[in-house]
This record gives C-alpha cells, sequence and structure tokens, in this order.
C-alpha cells in the first residue's frame, strides 16, 4: 500500500541516489500499475514533462523518443532487446536519450 510517507520516502530515494536528466522528458510504456507509476512523482518534483504511452510498440516507442526530444525511460530487457532488435532504431534520431531505467530481469551483458 502506498501511504504518504512511503510515497515521499521513495521518492527522496529516487531523486538523492539516481541520475536524472537535467529537464526530465520521460517516456511512460510499461504498466502503471507496476513500477512505471514509480516515475511519475520524481519526475513532477524536478519540473519535468511525462508522455504515457498505452502500451509498448518497439516503432512506436522509437518514433516518441526522436520526436518529443525524449531524455529517460524504464523499461524491461526485453523491451530494451526489442528497441535494439527494431530497424528503426538504426535510422531514428535517438541522441537526445540520457537515461534508461531497467529492471525486472537481469540484463544479457554481451547484448
Amino acid at each position: 500500500m502506498g501511504t504518504t510517507q512511503s510515497i515521499t520516502t521513495m521518492t527522496t530515494v529516487q531523486l538523492a541516489e539516481w541520475e536524472w536528466p537535467e529537464n526530465p522528458r520521460f517516456l511512460m510504456c510499461t504498466p502503471l500499475s507496476h513500477a512505471g507509476a514509480a516515475f511519475f512523482t520524481p519526475v513532477i518534483v524536478k519540473g519535468g514533462e511525462l508522455i504515457v504511452l498505452t502500451k509498448f510498440d518497439p516503432a512506436e516507442v522509437l518514433r516518441v523518443i526522436e520526436e518529443q526530444k525524449i531524455t529517460a525511460t524504464m523499461l524491461v530487457p526485453s523491451m530494451i532487446y526489442a528497441l535494439m532488435d527494431h530497424p528503426d532504431s538504426k535510422t531514428r534520431d535517438l541522441s537526445s536519450l540520457e537515461t534508461v531505467y531497467y529492471g525486472a530481469s537481469a540484463m544479457n551483458p554481451v547484448r
């Protein structure tokens, strides 16, 4: 259960310990019922913007990163692999993306 105190504590830790872009433009494409929602409060506290997609579609995510100049997002490894393997990853300008938070499983160090 997310109490006011637990949300405040989590946000304080996220802001103090995690690397954040100076002006976050955060793309949310993971379920809001899970870890994705944990990024709402710190992004707002930093004065950032949230762009929320209703589902994960690699082509759409790559398009939004380019067009909206996304600086940060949260993904699970299978999403990262899907983006890396998508043909649009070679042609889209993803240079604005500074930070990718990930979790839920280990990453393959070879990839």
